[in-house]
């Protein structure tokens, strides 16, 4: 069930677990500051990198809840389809004069059976909010690297590729002072054969 405009998710339980409730309202308000990203500054930039850290955390936190509550619907769907089978469908199959059974005829009263389609059901729906959730979380990701490469490439700060020192007022993209020099002339030894091989 969603209300207010797919702020609140509410997860349906069962008997053995309890339902979930998902309040997107922190999410949704980190979301609306990707647009930020278009005018970002230096300055700006650590104050929206902690934002999208922060938003990437409370959705880890709630795909392991929403992980857990799709572990018990699969479950309680399984336990479901369990007592059909071994309690229900010969007695099912028998009132109908189907005296052989099979595996399109078991699969038939579990298509028929109400409680089992609610079950699937429960599990299909916290498998769209899983889904919704990692999309979410995806974006919030793109957004912090989004932000990190601004602020990288507005020259800020330049970080070393491939080991090395930066000197004073390097910018992004400099080749780093080497650690260690090699002989002149040296090149790297040939190999035969392709690498993985």
């Amino acid at each position: 069930m969603v209300e207010n405009d797919f702020v609140l998710l509410k997860l349906p339980g069962d008997e053995k677990s309890p339902g979930l409730s998902i309040d997107l309202a922190p999410i949704a308000a980190i979301e609306a500051r990707i647009p930020e990203i278009a005018f970002v500054t230096p300055a700006k930039a650590h104050e929206l990198l902690a934002a999208f850290n922060e938003g990437q955390r409370e959705l880890t936190t709630l795909i392991v809840k929403v992980g857990l509550s799709l572990h018990a619907a699969e479950q309680n769907a399984d336990a479901i389809k369990a007592t059909i089978m071994l309690d229900k469908v010969e007695g099912i199959l028998a009132a109908k004069g189907i005296t052989k059974s099979s595996v399109d005829l078991r699969e038939a009263v579990l298509a028929l059976d109400p409680e089992y389609q609610q079950a699937r059901d429960r599990v299909a729906y916290v498998e769209a909010v899983l889904e919704l959730l990692k999309g979410k979380q995806e974006g919030i990701k793109r957004a912090y690297f989004s932000v990190q490469n601004v602020f990288h490439e507005s020259g800020f700060y330049a970080r070393p590729v491939g080991g090395g020192q930066i000197e004073e007022g390097a910018k992004v993209g400099d080749a780093p002072k080497p650690k260690y020099s090699l002989p002149a002339g040296y090149q790297p030894p040939k190999r035969n054969k392709p690498y993985g091989t």
